[in-house]
């Protein structure tokens, strides 16, 4: 399984998207989460209470790719599988082709 991250810079990479003008990046950041284990399978958080002994997650820091339309559609219709095959005929259809 490929992790978005991964797949949306290999498309950005492979055919030349520009930050700040197809798209931008915003730094997100969540606050640390606590965990009753080591374990992430068992953690949980009662009715909003800490646990007894928490253990901290860490931090959760992320990245949002904001996209413009246009490039939005460009990537849809990049996509070499049958979805992106609909999206293409879908775009050409209606008079929508923007490659």
């Amino acid at each position: 399984m490929i992790l978005f991250s991964t797949w949306i810079k290999d498309r950005i990479n492979k055919y030349g998207f520009v930050e700040n003008e197809d798209f931008i990046i915003l730094k997100t950041s969540q606050s640390p989460i606590l965990f009753d284990s080591p374990n992430l399978a068992n953690h949980h958080l009662v009715n909003g209470t800490q646990l007894q002994n928490p253990k901290l997650g860490g931090d959760r820091k992320s990245l949002d790719y904001i996209l413009t339309l246009d490039t939005a559609k460009e990537f849809s219709m990049l996509e070499n599988n049958d979805k992106g095959r609909r999206v293409r005929k879908y775009f050409i259809d209606f008079g929508l082709d923007i490659i």
